[in-house]
């Protein structure tokens, strides 16, 4: 997935939504109109990644950790003793893949 796909499918899981008004409005979880541009940068940015992480870690009785976890160890290619250091892409990719968003066509 581009970086763009990826930004713009982890802002709808965190309440970003499309506007009616074209494809590059949106409003963001207050409802103020703006544009996908203005979401965070999840991809690139490690707080914005970890505030997307926590707000699915008590979703359906801590399922989504342990599969989050399992797609990062097999993102990083070990068993995951390091994942403290994953990146943010790396933990954009595994947020993606454990709430089955990942497209690997985009």
């Amino acid at each position: 997935m581009t970086e763009k796909a990826q930004r713009i499918a982890i802002a709808k899981v965190r309440g970003w939504r499309q506007s009616t008004m074209g494809n590059r409005s949106c409003f963001d979880p207050e409802g103020l109109s703006t544009y996908w541009d203005n979401a965070p940068d999840y991809p690139n940015d490690l707080n914005a990644m970890h505030e997307a992480e926590m707000s699915q870690v008590d979703q359906e009785d801590g399922h989504f950790i342990m599969l989050f976890r399992e797609h990062l160890h097999t993102i990083l290619g070990h068993d995951g003793t390091m994942a403290i250091h994953a990146t943010a892409p790396q933990r954009a990719e595994a947020f993606l893949r454990t709430l089955n968003l990942w497209d690997e066509t985009k």
